[in-house]
Parts: structure tokens; sequence; C-alpha cells
């Protein structure tokens, strides 16, 4: 089986195709990029740079991927790629140095009120790049008529709610709970009006929740979603899915506002997989808010599928993916109600 013909909708474990890929790209990208950046840096500033890059090639495989998934390195490797490609070599003199960070065995790239949530996954959000970023995405939010009013908040406020939501999946969907564990390393909860969670593809392993996570519906399916999107960010690091240009809009049945094509696509695919789940919780727990949830799920996905169809042009690995989270809709509609409309009995 090559890469392309690996399964998008399959959980991602310790050695998924497209997870390895993607990793290997970006460490791939740092052995041919920094050492051309080094030559336009200070003397002194190039000499420990190239000291780091013998580092970072002597590790094996295994440890070389730990480095470019680490919290934070996609942030740093993206400023670093931006402020090279505007020619803002002073400010690179600095932020280079902080390739060091990610090869220490106990890192400093998080922040002091993080806690640890479960084995390889934290929860904080007092780093001052996360704050950062938060002001730029606040920006951005304006920028398109929302409040900007996203406010990181202390761990210790949602560290209950989000540790039962995981046990949940766990539970209820082992193999996804597994993904969490491989794909998310570090959750940042806040507070907003308009918002209630997000990543970024330039966050390698981020994901933003609001913290009003006490119902479990809620606080699962907000894990189960920005979990895919972490893991659809690699596949679309890797393929292109479709023809359109970021400028082009289309209608979303998942936003209020159009939406770029990557947008719907990102939402198929992830209304997809959390349709899969709230069938098995509904199983699995009996209980009717699943299954009321999973009916405005299945509402969304068959106008979205329809409009990727009609209104789209996948390229040939974008319809391939494209057919696997449309047949995993209609099986998760399928098993979940018989020909009058009542809910199925058929295990998942």
């Amino acid at each position: 089986m090559t890469l392309a013909q690996a399964s998008v909708m399959a959980c991602a474990t310790a050695d998924d195709p497209y997870v390895v890929a993607f990793a290997a790209k970006r460490a791939s990208a740092v052995d041919r990029v920094l050492p051309v950046l080094a030559r336009r840096l200070p003397v002194d500033t190039a000499r420990a740079l190239r000291a780091a890059l013998e580092e970072f090639a002597s590790l094996g495989e295994a440890e070389r991927r730990a480095v470019v998934t680490a919290p934070l390195f996609g942030y740093w490797w993206h400023r670093l790629c931006v402020d090279y490609r505007r020619g803002e070599f002073t400010a690179l003199a600095d932020w280079v140095g902080h390739l060091r960070r990610f090869l220490e065995p106990v890192r400093d790239d998080l922040s002091p009120d993080s806690v640890e949530l479960r084995g390889g996954i934290l929860l904080g959000a007092d780093h001052p790049w996360i704050h950062e970023y938060v002001r730029t995405a606040n920006g951005n939010t304006r920028a398109e008529g929302g409040r900007g009013d996203v406010t990181p908040v202390p761990p210790d406020e949602v560290r209950p709610d989000l540790a039962r939501a995981l046990a949940l999946i766990d539970d209820v969907w082992p193999a996804f709970g597994e993904e969490v564990t491989r794909l998310v390393r570090l959750i940042v909860p806040f507070t907003s009006a308009d918002t209630v969670a997000f990543s970024n593809s330039v966050l390698d392993g981020l994901l933003f929740l609001r913290a009003d996570l006490a119902d479990p519906v809620v606080a699962t399916e907000r894990l189960v979603h920005e979990t895919s999107h972490l893991r659809l960010n690699a596949v679309f690091d890797l393929y292109r899915v479709h023809e359109h240009g970021p400028e082009e809009r289309l209608h979303s049945p998942y936003r209020k506002v159009p939406r770029p094509v990557d947008g719907l696509y990102h939402g198929a695919f992830v209304f997809a997989r959390i349709a899969q789940f709230h069938l098995r919780a509904h199983r699995r727990l009996c209980e009717d808010r699943w299954l009321h949830r999973l009916v405005e799920v299945l509402d969304m996905q068959r106008e979205a599928l329809d409009l990727l169809r009609d209104s789209v042009r996948l390229t040939p690995f974008g319809q391939v993916a494209y057919e696997e989270f449309r047949r995993a809709t209609e099986a998760v509609a399928h098993d979940a109600f018989d020909k009058t409309g009542s809910t199925g009995s058929t295990d998942a």
C-alpha cells in the first residue's frame, strides 16, 4: 500500500503513514533550510545554529519526529519561515536560537502553569507564544466581524471536565483515544462569547477549547472535532485535495458565513468522525442526547457532502478521500436508523 492509498478516516497510530510522512517532511525541511539560513546570520549565531543542526541530524528517526512534533515547534517553524521570506534577518538571529530548546531532554517550551492531563497531553495557557498567537487570532476574528474576545484561562478550571471527556472517548472509541494521545500535545482552555474551539495548521499538536465543558456531549465532540483537524492538517500538507484557490468561498452548513473550500472539506471529514463517535456513544451509554446530536450532525453532513460532490473540483486524491468519509457517513446513518426512523440495535 502506498501512502496515497492509506485510509484517511482511520485513527492515527504510532506508525500512521500520514503522520510519519508529515514529520519526515518537516524534518527534511529543517535539514535543508536552516543550513542555508545559517549563511545569512552573524558568525556566533550561525555557529550555534550549526551545532544544534548537527545534534538534530544525529538523532534517530523517532527522536527527530518527537522534536518536529513537539508543542509549539510548528509555531516556531512558521515564524522562522515568515521572517526568512521577509528578509528580517535581525529578528531571525534571535529566533533561531530557540531550536536548542526543542532538542533538550527536558524542554522549557511550555508554560509554567501547564499540568499533565494524561501521558503526553498537557493542559495550559501561559506561554508567551500562545498569547502572541491568540492576539493574532483575535485580530483575525475582529476582521471577520467577531469580537475577538478569546482569553486563555488557568488549566484547573477545566481539568476535571477534560479528564472525564478523555476517559469517555477511551471507553467509547479506544482507537480514537489513541489518536488523541498520538496527535495532541497541549490543550489551551479559554473563554469567549463567539468562539467555542479552534486549532491551526501552524500549531501542530495544540487544541484551543472553550472552558464550558461540563456537558460530556459538548466536551467529547470538541475533542473529536479539533483532533480530527490535526489529523487532516497532516494530510493536507502532503496532498492537494481540490483545485480551488483560498479566495473562493462556498456556503457551509457548519457555519453561518461562506467558507473557503478547505474549510468545507475539513468539515465534511471532521463531522463524519463526529457522527461515528455519537453513534458509538449512544450505543455504549444508551442515552438519547447522543442520538439527538447525531441527527443534527447527519443533516449537516448530507448537505456538505452534496456541496463537495456538485460544486468542488476535487483532485484524484481528494476524490478518494471524499468517497471514504461519504461512505463512513452513510454507514452511520444506515446503522443508526431503520426504515421507520427508529434507532437501530446493531452493535458498532
